[in-house]
């Protein structure tokens, strides 16, 4: 298993104290990382622009310029909801306002190996968990990581080039593919096709209207008379389940 991270602080002494711990994980447990590493916000910050890029962030709290916070608001303002930031710090009061960027972690300057390797255990378990519930697709030669939960609807954009228009809470994405692939891909999760050439997920629906399907943003999506029977049956069946 290969996980990306980044390290951003502005002393190449703590950048590689952390690269030494991550290799000496990697080592006794058998994991591999990816190592990217920043001396400011400001670099990361430029090269961080779509959600996926990093399963780890390790940051520095304070930095010339950007500080680790800051980085850390942008990245989930992209919207980045998956990716764990661990702060590191010379001083714990600054713990309080990382649980306002939904930080895995804040780690107190010097850090030793034990507490680093607990962090890391629990932080790759949830990563791995996380990884059944999301799908990374090719958007400009960039893979994105999306939560499955967010997505509302995946359309054919244009059968000619293989392109996909996936519809999330957050975005709207164009990404290389194929719908069928896709269906196979989501087949476990909670996927119905209400006419060719569209994926919606039974999450967003708001309710069943005649032959149509309205969805929880506000599109109404037409049900074809060949699948009317089935979508009906789908949706009964979840509004029993989650009722009853």
């Amino acid at each position: 298993m290969v996980f990306n991270v980044a390290i951003c602080d502005d002393e190449n002494r703590e950048i590689a104290h952390i690269r030494s711990l991550l290799e000496k994980y990697d080592m006794e447990y058998e994991v591999s990382f990816n190592i990217d590493e920043y001396k400011s916000g400001k670099d990361l910050a430029k090269t961080y622009i779509t959600a996926g890029k990093y399963d780890i962030l390790f940051l520095d709290v304070e930095m010339p310029g950007k500080s680790g916070l800051d980085i850390a608001r942008s990245v989930r303002n992209i919207p980045d909801s998956t990716v764990k930031i661990v702060f590191i710090s010379n001083y714990p009061e600054y713990m309080q306002d990382s649980f306002n960027v939904q930080a895995f972690n804040y780690l107190t300057k010097p850090i030793y190996y034990n507490a680093f390797c607990n962090l890391m255990t629990g932080l790759i378990s949830q990563i791995n968990e996380g990884r059944d519930n999301i799908i990374v697709i090719d958007v400009d030669n960039s893979s994105v990581a999306i939560p499955i939960k967010d997505i509302i609807s995946i359309k054919t954009s244009s059968a000619n080039n293989g392109t996909l228009h996936y519809t999330t809470t957050n975005n709207d994405y164009f990404g290389k593919g194929l719908l069928s692939d896709e269906e196979k891909r989501l087949k476990a999760h909670s996927f119905v096709s209400p006419y060719r050439g569209i994926l919606i997920n039974l999450l967003h629906v708001h309710f069943v209207k005649q032959k149509e399907l309205v969805l929880d943003n506000g599109d109404i999506i037409p049900i074809s008379r060949r699948q009317e029977k089935n979508i009906r049956a789908i949706f009964s069946r979840g509004i029993l389940t989650l009722y009853h």
